[in-house]
């Protein structure tokens, strides 16, 4: 869970993209909510799949955006 976090503040660390942040923020959530409780209700491993299946789509649509644009993000701008 918290290679996972990681990943969603660097991709989320200046995006300008609003919809595209909050839904890495809150696919994220959900993700670990449904990680932690998941041994109480067994359903939630469906939920905790999809969750990181979305993620991993968040992360795919913030790649194609910022190669779509390179002037709005250069590389490496997160770690300044």
């Amino acid at each position: 869970m918290g290679l996972s976090g990681l990943l969603v503040v660097l991709a989320a660390w200046r995006q300008p993209t609003t919809w595209l942040r909050l839904m890495l923020w809150v696919l994220f959530v959900v993700f670990a909510a449904s990680t932690l409780l998941a041994e109480q209700w067994p359903v939630l491993e469906k939920v905790q799949l999809v969750a990181s299946v979305g993620i991993i789509g968040g992360h795919t649509l913030n790649q194609r955006q910022r190669r779509c644009c390179p002037a709005k993000f250069p590389s490496g701008s997160f770690l300044r």
